[in-house]
């Protein structure tokens, strides 16, 4: 029996073989949105922000276990698009970065 363990950039997957089997184990991984690059999925795990700020991203279908792509980034920490509930929305950075995301591997 041959044990291999990787850990790839943080994320904590750990490669297991047993015989002809591979068995894949995933930690969660919790990550604000502003850190997340094109192409990646995560689960909302919790919104922050003022009050106000809060409501508006809830109202926007924002909601904690919704799950959310990212579709396009602006370059130099500008915002995000995302796809979130099958529609498109835009966020600014600040809006972004109140936004934590359980990654999906």
């Amino acid at each position: 029996m041959i044990t291999l363990y990787l850990c790839i950039s943080q994320v904590g997957v750990i490669f297991s073989r047993f015989s002809e089997y591979f068995l894949i184990k995933a930690f969660l991984l919790i990550i604000l949105l502003t850190a997340m690059k094109k192409g990646e999925r995560g689960r909302i795990a919790g919104v922050g922000g003022e009050p106000k700020l809060r409501k508006r991203l809830l109202d926007l279908g924002l909601t904690p276990k919704a799950e959310v792509t990212v579709f396009k980034k602006a370059p130099v920490g500008g915002g995000a698009e995302i796809i979130v509930r099958g529609y498109h929305l835009t966020l600014s950075s600040e809006e972004a970065g109140k936004l934590s995301l359980e990654k999906i591997i």
